[in-house]
């Protein structure tokens, strides 16, 4: 199962990948913000099976390419992770049909109990990795 791993700041990227790794998934894509997700996600869209994206970046952010997503891909599980705790920010998420939300900082556990939540509700033939 592939990953697409969306986060602007490199330790911060650096580590999710680490953690998602020690829970099983090894097929990992990494992009530095939402305008190079989006590119790279519409040459390898048949290939990812989850996003997981921060909200603040440069060029576009993690709702504005999550929105794009949705357009052509409304069931594509979609976790968004970010510092924002606001009421305004869980509205706008869930507006935009966001699939989960896990607010930074967050730990391995917490990562793993949103990532196998997602997974378990997925199609086991699209999975290819036990939840």
């Amino acid at each position: 199962m592939s990953v697409l791993l969306v986060e602007d700041d490199r330790n911060v990227r650096a580590t999710v990948k680490s953690m998602l790794r020690e829970i099983g998934l090894q097929d990992i894509y990494t992009c530095s913000n939402g305008a190079d997700a989006l590119r790279f996600f519409e040459e390898e869209s048949s290939e990812v099976r989850l996003i997981i994206c921060d909200w603040n970046m440069p060029q576009k952010t993690g709702i504005e390419f999550l929105r794009e997503i949705r357009q052509s891909h409304p069931e594509l599980p979609f976790l968004l992770i970010t510092a924002r705790a606001d009421q305004e920010s869980v509205i706008a998420a869930k507006d935009a049909h966001v699939t989960d939300y896990l607010r930074k900082p967050f730990t391995l556990a917490d990562l793993k109990s949103r990532v196998t939540h997602i997974l378990s509700h997925m199609d086991d033939d699209l999975i290819g990795v036990t939840p």
